[in-house]
């Protein structure tokens, strides 16, 4: 079960970096007219930007990981 949850971590993982790199060219691409836009550190992040690019997609990867490592690994007792 263990490894269920931490393959599960690792994808949602990539998934929140995807996401994350998503939302952001999607807000250059609408939000800026001259065309000089840079990806926001997460930490310049305010209000509705750092809970949806940062606060649910690491809590839930979080959560993976926590169910991973408190989860029984399997070992020569089952």
């Amino acid at each position: 079960m263990r490894t269920v949850f931490i393959i599960l971590g690792c994808i949602s993982a990539v998934a929140w970096f995807l996401w994350y790199q998503f939302i952001a060219s999607m807000a250059c691409a609408f939000g800026s007219v001259s065309g000089n836009c840079t990806t926001p550190a997460p930490w310049d992040l305010n209000s509705e930007d750092l809970t949806m690019m940062v606060l649910i997609p690491g809590g839930i990867t979080a959560l993976f990981f926590l169910i991973a490592f408190a989860s029984k690994s399997p070992g020569k007792n089952g």
